[in-house]
């Protein structure tokens, strides 16, 4: 959940403070333990339609992969430090981090909770989701009027010391 906050202030104003020996450590470990799960994933039995568990890895496998779950997966790997330090126009597979936090519903859904605890939850990853919309929608801002007044000859920088552009 700290990649949906970071990555959209890492995408829009480049901080330093991002840059640093200890972010670096705790981003990649998050992208090794994402790693991790992506190849659990192809070992995870999953339930047939008809109700029967799968434990079949090549059932197993191709049912992922059928999953628009293991394309998102793919893509936020490629948008890891360790791929994006080699190719920068990469960093923008990075949004698809974000989509791990979609993760939530399936495991609330599977909590073994009295309903109005799961309600709890549920209140808790709504007003989550809202927070997060309007965190990216204000980074997203930034972007666009920085690019606007970068194209017409303004340095925003002037009017925000603390930002490094």
């Amino acid at each position: 959940m700290i990649n949906s906050f970071i990555i959209p202030v890492e995408l829009s104003f480049e901080p330093e403070e991002l840059s640093s020996v200890g972010f670096l450590i705790l981003d990649n470990a998050l992208d090794v333990l994402f790693f991790i799960d992506i190849v659990l994933m192809f070992f995870t039995t999953y339930l047939s339609k008809q109700g029967q568990e799968i434990f079949e890895s090549n059932l197993i496998a191709v049912n992922y992969m059928k999953t628009s779950r293991f394309f998102t997966d793919i893509l936020s790997l490629l948008g890891a430090n360790v791929i994006t330090q080699f190719s920068p126009r990469l960093r923008v597979l990075g949004f698809f981090k974000m989509a791990r936090v979609r993760r939530l519903n399936s495991y609330i859904k599977k909590l073994n909770l009295p309903e109005n605890l799961k309600a709890v939850f549920l209140f808790v990853r709504l007003t989550f989701y809202l927070v997060l919309w309007i965190h990216i929608q204000g980074c997203i801002w930034w972007i666009i009027v920085n690019y606007q007044a970068t194209s017409m000859g303004f340095d925003l920088k002037d009017n925000f010391p603390d930002i490094k552009q």
